[in-house]
C-alpha cells in the first residue's frame, strides 16, 4: 500500500483480521488517507479487523455487535466537506458500530447507528461499497469519492502546536525589527 496516497479497505468473505489490521495501522501511521468500510467491523470471523488497527487506536469505529442486515437512511450529518453532493443515502449492509474514543461522529443513520466517523487521517464509512450486492442507494458513491479526496482535518492538538509555532516565529520577527540601541561613546 505504500505506493498509494489514499486507500479504501472493505471486507467480504473473510481474510486475515490481524494481518490486515497490522497493514492498515502501518499505512495509517504514515498520515495518508485511509477509508475503512463495511464489513470490517462485522464480528464475523475473518471479516472483522484486528491487530494494530484496533489495538493501536487507529479505528474511528468500535463494534458493538454483529452486522445489521436492516435498511436505514442517513439521518443527520455535520455538513462537512465529506457531504458535498451527498443529500440522500440508504443502505442495508452495515455494521453495528459507534464512534470510537477520540473519533468525530460525522453522520448517523436515522436509527442512530454511526454512518461516518473520522479519527485523524482515517475515515470509517458504515456502507458496503460494492454496488453488485444491491441494498445501497442514493449518493453513496459521492461520499466515498469525498472521503478519499477531501483534505484531512488536523486534530486540535495539531492546531495548538501550529499556533504556538507561529507565535514563536512572530516573537522572533519582532525582536529582529527592533532598532539597535545606540552605542555609548
Amino acid at each position: 500500500m505504500s505506493a498509494y496516497d489514499e486507500v479504501l479497505f472493505f471486507t467480504n468473505h473473510g481474510g486475515d483480521p490481524v494481518g490486515n489490521g497490522d497493514a492498515l495501522a502501518s499505512f495509517a501511521s504514515t498520515g495518508r488517507r485511509l477509508v475503512v468500510s463495511t464489513f470490517s467491523y462485522a464480528e464475523q470471523g475473518g471479516n472483522t479487523l484486528g491487530g494494530a488497527f484496533i489495538s493501536g487506536g487507529y479505528s474511528p469505529f468500535t463494534s458493538i455487535g454483529s452486522s445489521l442486515y436492516t435498511s436505514a437512511s442517513m439521518g443527520s450529518n455535520d455538513a462537512s466537506a465529506l457531504f458535498t453532493g451527498v443529500s440522500t443515502l440508504s443502505n442495508y449492509y452495515r455494521d453495528n458500530v459507534v464512534a470510537a474514543a477520540g473519533a468525530t461522529l460525522n453522520a448517523s443513520y436515522d436509527d442512530g447507528v454511526a454512518l461516518v466517523a473520522t479519527k485523524g487521517n482515517v475515515i470509517g464509512i458504515n456502507v458496503f461499497p460494492d454496488d453488485s450486492f444491491a441494498g445501497v442507494s442514493g449518493d453513496h458513491r459521492q461520499l466515498f469519492v469525498n472521503a478519499l479526496s477531501v483534505p484531512a482535518v488536523p486534530e486540535p492538538e495539531s492546531y495548538a502546536m501550529l499556533l504556538a509555532g507561529l507565535g514563536l516565529v512572530g516573537v522572533a520577527v519582532r525582536r529582529r525589527r527592533q532598532p539597535a540601541e545606540p552605542l555609548a561613546v
